[in-house]
């Protein structure tokens, strides 16, 4: 069955990506009307994400905000469908990082470090961008896909510019050490050290130990791990920030967080984080991820 489903997704995704942007987009369009004005997917859960994250702003405000984030999210889809055919030098120049020398320059004196960023613009097209645009080579921690199949399938697309590591084993519920995940050799590339990628921009799982800060007018769990991560390995950390500039080209802009965080406290990079993680989604809204239920976990008295 699974491979039934690998070939099948596989027989209609890749001839799509070898569409033009310019034939995927008007897909997108359609998309976006299916899942706005036809199906409503998670409607709801995006527009109780806005009303609470600003509730100064009027309901017209948020509607317009609520529909760019759809528009987003169907060219996200169809971004993504490209990749299965998208030649290096296209993915180069439709994804440029800013300021590479604020990692350039970490490379000669650090085995590794680590990076944060969010679900913002097209996190996929960054992963690419910074393969091919910095000394580091990416290895991204992510969460599996529950289907084996499309799993298979965004993995090897995905290991052509850049390195994945799951945290979370679907099968057995647990996740990965350190030792068994993230420092394992890359074998892709081998000569250029590792910048490793974390998105701690979900909900944090009943298992994982966090701590809680007023994100977007809310209450909110945020992981100290990596900080902690980053601690114990003395490790610089650096902040991505991914803007869609508009339909297909991205820029990254990257801010220094500490230059070894053995000389801060977890939870004083991890604030940093969400400072700059916030100032972010108030710059451009409609570039996050509002349908992810980033606030379903709610804090016990």
């Amino acid at each position: 069955m699974k491979l039934i489903v690998y070939f099948v997704f596989y027989g209609i995704v890749f001839p799509l990506s070898k569409l033009p942007f310019s034939v995927l987009y008007p897909i997108s369009d359609v998309f976006y009307f299916i899942a706005y004005n036809i199906i409503g997917y998670r409607k709801k859960v995006v527009w109780e994400n806005l009303k609470n994250s600003f509730p100064e702003k009027t309901n017209a405000e948020l509607q317009i905000i609520r529909k760019q984030f759809y528009h987003n999210f169907c060219d996200l889809i169809v971004e993504n469908i490209k990749f299965f055919s998208i030649t290096p030098e296209e993915a180069k120049q439709r994804c440029a990082i800013a300021n590479p020398e604020v990692i350039d320059n970490l490379y000669e004196k650090n085995a590794c470090i680590y990076a944060l960023t969010g679900h913002l613009g097209n996190w996929e097209f960054a992963g690419i961008g910074a393969g091919l645009g910095v000394k580091f080579w990416p290895v991204v921690s992510y969460k599996p896909f529950s289907s084996e199949a499309f799993e298979q399938m965004m993995t090897e697309i995905r290991n052509r510019y850049f390195s994945i590591v799951p945290y979370y084993n679907v099968k057995t519920e647990t996740e990965y050490t350190i030792a068994t995940g993230l420092f394992r050799v890359n074998k892709k590339n081998p000569e250029r050290k590792p910048i490793f990628v974390f998105l701690p921009d979900q909900a944090p799982s009943k298992k994982n130990s966090f701590y809680w800060v007023n994100f977007l007018n809310q209450e909110t769990a945020f992981y100290t791990k990596v900080a902690d991560m980053a601690q114990n390995y003395k490790l610089p950390m650096v902040f991505c920030d991914i803007q869609r500039l508009q339909r297909g080209y991205f820029i990254v802009h990257l801010t220094l967080l500490t230059d070894n965080a053995a000389n801060e406290t977890a939870l004083d990079i991890t604030n940093k984080y969400i400072e700059l993680l916030e100032a972010c989604i108030q710059k451009n809204p409609a570039n996050w991820l509002w349908s992810h239920r980033r606030w379903k976990r709610k804090r016990r008295a």
